[in-house]
């Protein structure tokens, strides 16, 4: 290895380079092999992210929301569907979010408050919450559809924070986690449903 530094060396002297002209150039050479390999990432991350994703299982015991057209109008409409467990998170009398999960479904969490939704609750939280965010982000709560880590319906979100973390839990239930007050309220969804 020294052999082939002398010789680097000798050379840099035959071409009138100094000490320094070798730190240069180590540097450049350095430079240009991170920009490299940083490119090679992003190529990859660009082309291929989603197949990296199913071939490794990276996120395989996690879900997902998924916007709804149907699912906003079902809580604009307080319309209840049996076939939900409800759940809220926040104050009682102006919940953060709301999500109804399959009955057959174990819902892993200790910030989910069950309740016993009736339509006139309903309609009450959803006034509340169309109003405190409208008048306090700018945004309006929307519906989602809480996609499983098996990339089946798990239930439904109603909630300004468009993000969670869905995941299922080593004893066969499902964690969905709550929004974090006044760190995730979105935008009004502009798009078509999925």
């Amino acid at each position: 290895m020294t052999y082939f530094k002398d010789i680097r060396q000798e050379i840099m002297k035959s071409l009138n380079h100094n000490v320094t002209d070798e730190k240069i150039y180590m540097r450049t050479r350095r430079g240009l092999t991170t920009i490299m390999v940083l490119s090679i990432i992003l190529v990859w991350g660009m082309a291929g992210w989603d197949t990296v994703q199913a071939s490794t299982g990276f996120f395989r015991n996690y879900g997902n929301l998924s916007w709804s057209e149907e699912v906003t109008r079902d809580f604009d409409n307080h319309t209840i569907h049996p076939e939900f467990r409800y759940f809220f998170s926040g104050p009682e009398e102006n919940p953060t979010a709301i999500i109804g999960i399959n009955r057959d479904i174990s819902l892993v969490s200790r910030f989910w408050k069950p309740v016993s939704l009736t339509e006139d609750r309903l309609k009450n939280w959803i006034w509340w919450m169309n109003l405190g965010y409208s008048q306090k982000y700018g945004s309006k709560p929307q519906g989602y559809k809480i996609i499983s880590p098996a990339d089946s319906q798990a239930g439904v979100w109603y909630s300004a924070c468009n993000w969670t973390v869905i995941k299922d839990t080593t004893d066969g239930g499902l964690a969905v986690y709550t929004p974090i007050s006044g760190e995730c309220f979105s935008k009004p969804f502009e798009g078509t449903e999925d």
